[in-house]
């Protein structure tokens, strides 16, 4: 196949064994093309590697972006709005027939509705009953909540509403001159 009918430049996708592979080319027919996706006959699907282990395997030199390294980009194309961003959800099957629920997941979106402010956060969540429940927030200061999405405290908040509820266990481990070694302290 011809890449947009430009002379030089091609795609091929072949049948290699039992696999299906989708490879790139200077030249057509030249034979010298490198191959960027490989489907297995299990289903795996590989990019940037012809032996995919898991359903989706991908394989790549990482790009840099601030103080991130990462291999693989997810952009949502909603429009621009506070909590529009990215995620990823974790899901399994619950039920013998099959059925699937939510267990957990990651999300990163827009701390704002301002055009041109890229503020963002990053969210942990968790499955109430199939249904993901953010759990821990880092917000775009660098404050982190648990069981608060709009932590402003320096550092770390902690919300629970459950009245007389234990609010945060801290277990102190090691030896020497920590207070209360190996003990838990209660913040209520």
């Amino acid at each position: 196949f011809l890449n947009n009918g430009t002379a030089g430049k091609a795609i091929s996708i072949m049948n290699n064994g039992n696999n299906l592979s989708i490879s790139t080319a200077a030249t057509p027919g030249s034979g010298s093309g490198s191959e960027k996706v490989r489907i297995l006959e299990n289903g795996n699907v590989g990019i940037g590697t012809a032996t995919p282990a898991t359903a989706l395997h991908v394989r790549g030199t990482a790009s840099t972006v601030g103080a991130t390294r990462s291999v693989v980009t997810l952009t949502d194309d909603t429009a621009m709005g506070i909590n529009v961003g990215s995620g990823v959800a974790f899901r399994g099957l619950y039920t013998s027939a099959g059925a699937e629920a939510n267990y957990g997941g990651i999300f990163a979106g827009k701390s704002n509705a301002n055009s041109g402010n890229a503020n963002g956060y990053l969210s942990l969540s968790y499955s109430a009953s199939g249904t993901l429940t953010e759990g821990i927030r880092i917000s775009e200061t660098g404050n982190v909540g648990i069981g608060d999405s709009t932590p402003t405290a320096n550092g770390l908040t902690v919300f629970s509403s459950v009245t007389g509820a234990t609010r945060l266990n801290l277990h102190i481990g090691g030896s020497g001159t920590v207070p209360n070694s190996g003990s838990y302290n209660t913040i209520s």
